[in-house]
């Protein structure tokens, strides 16, 4: 829900904090307080049947199970059988790609048929698709609007919830709807070292948060067949028998991912027309139509050379009729690709002198502070990091330069969908804001109203805003995260998406 209310020349921008894509139909609603546990399997392999699924089933609980539509039929994954009857016994079947890449690695044109072709391929064996989970968890924002313009409902990582060793300071839960639709966060994915007391604090963790959503990752459930994902069928199962009554003593309950992001199921959108489908809307005067041509008759042979063995008439053979013209192949719509990121050098790969290409140190107020670049990217080889001891007043970030060459283009009357990456360590008071500014008419550069404060995070996490249209001659907006205090805070991957 976003604030259209203008004061002056000020823009009141809502506090907040959104997806970069909006949802394809409301999401299922729940009680405020209500914690929500889905139990998520990647990859289908063989023991989740094996070992889970009946643990599932006694305790009357449903699943999800993400499928690489390329690995059904192989040896150690489930068939297209085993599918079929976990969706007829209730449990979701989701997608997961076709060979389970690491999807922010690959270029845009081999993500989409990673993506769309897989969720056409469940499709066509007759899954109800709405969900995706990434790969290893790995999505860059591009990947992201892919998994949309592909038809996809939701999008899973992995990561960027409270753990008990990693990531402390992170939310306990994701809320109802989910902040962003197509990077949903979940604990750490479960391991051969996780403990009972690991997987009840991920539930107890929300439960006293007042509620949420938390998706459990699971890969295996055997003893020994994976040395690093798996846990045992014994915890698995003691486990559910721990959840299973706080439907009714907590208000937890356990939901398939499709009851929580709910939507359609949209239609499947490869990401290549057919082969030998023709240019869309061909002309009737150069679309020939197709006709095999008839067989000729063959007449009997007349006056035939006299000769001591006259050679007899040949029999007629009869005329083969000519096969009824074949329509042409309906054209099909090309693919959408992921709409344009207006940031200039929004990876921050490229440099010129200590900071990113087209990016400022945007700082305020007084205080020792340092913007460098860093290896520990969110994707590529870099990212940046911003590092301050003490100020006062303003922050200090890293934005997209105002120049007339590197400043983000807007049109008048059009929404802006901002994103950045990030995760950073400070203690209150200092606190870390998206903050917006735009270029009027005047060439004048006015703010914007700051965002709500950002959470803190040990592990990368996007946070997204939805600007509304800008007042007329509007012409650029530059943003980013300004921290004000000491600590350090990191940044990679900035988008501006033009969303309506």
């Amino acid at each position: 829900m976003l604030m259209r209310h203008w004061a002056g020349t000020a823009l009141a921008v809502s506090a907040l904090i959104v997806g970069t894509v909006a949802a394809v139909a409301a999401a299922p609603s729940f009680p405020g307080g209500t914690t929500v546990v889905s139990i998520t399997f990647d990859d289908a392999s063989v023991d989740q049947l094996t070992n889970a699924v009946p643990a599932l089933d006694r305790h009357r609980l449903k699943g999800t199970f993400f499928v690489n539509s390329g690995r059904i039929d192989q040896a150690g994954y489930l068939t297209a059988a085993d599918l079929a009857g976990l969706a007829a016994t209730g449990h979701e079947i989701g997608g997961h790609t076709q060979t389970h890449p690491d999807l922010a690695t690959l270029a845009p044109a081999d993500q989409r048929r990673e993506i769309c072709d897989d969720r056409v391929a469940l499709l066509g064996r007759g899954f109800p698709i709405r969900n995706l989970a990434y790969p290893f968890g790995s999505a860059s924002a591009t990947t992201q609007q892919i998994a949309a313009a592909c038809g996809y409902n939701s999008a899973r990582g992995v990561g960027g919830l409270r753990g008990i060793a990693t990531c402390t300071d992170c939310p306990a839960a994701e809320p109802m709807p989910p902040a962003n639709l197509y990077y949903t966060t979940t604990p750490p994915s479960l391991r051969t070292n996780t403990t009972m007391a690991e997987l009840q604090s991920y539930v107890t963790n929300a439960e006293s948060a007042g509620g949420g959503w938390v998706q459990l990752v699971i890969h295996h459930v055997c003893a020994g067949c994976d040395p690093t994902y798996a846990i045992t069928p014994e915890l698995f199962d003691s486990f559910l028998d721990w959840l299973t009554p706080r439907a009714s003593t907590n208000n937890t309950q356990v939901r398939p991912v499709e009851d929580v992001i709910g939507g359609a199921v949209q239609p499947g959108v490869p990401s290549q027309p057919p082969p030998g489908s023709p240019a869309p809307s061909p002309s009737p005067s150069t679309s020939p139509t197709l006709t095999a041509s008839p067989t000729p008759s063959v007449s009997p042979a007349a006056s035939p050379t006299p000769s001591t063995s006259p050679t007899p008439s040949p029999t007629p053979v009869p005329s083969v009729p000519p096969v009824p013209s074949v329509p042409p192949l309906p054209s099909l719509p090309p693919v959408p690709g992921p709409p344009v990121n207006l940031v200039r050098n929004p990876s921050l790969e490229s440099a010129t002198g200590r900071l990113p290409t087209c990016f400022d140190n945007a700082s305020s107020g007084l205080g020792l502070r340092g913007v460098s670049r860093s290896h520990d990217a969110h994707t590529g080889r870099y990212a940046a990091r911003v590092k301050t001891v003490a100020s006062i007043g303003g922050g200090s970030g890293l934005m997209p330069s105002r120049s007339a060459s590197c400043a983000v283009p807007i049109k008048p009357g059009r929404r802006t969908a901002l994103s950045v990456w990030y995760k950073g360590k400070w203690r209150p008071p200092a606190a870390v804001r998206l903050i917006v500014h735009y270029r009027a008419s005047t060439g004048r550069w006015t703010d914007l109203a700051a965002a709500t404060v950002v959470p803190q995070s040990k592990a990368w996490r996007q946070v997204s805003l939805v600007l509304p249209p800008l007042p007329a001659g509007a012409t650029a907006i530059s943003f980013g995260l300004s921290l004000a205090g000491a600590g350090s805070v990191a940044t990679d991957d900035y988008g501006a998406f033009e969303v309506g």
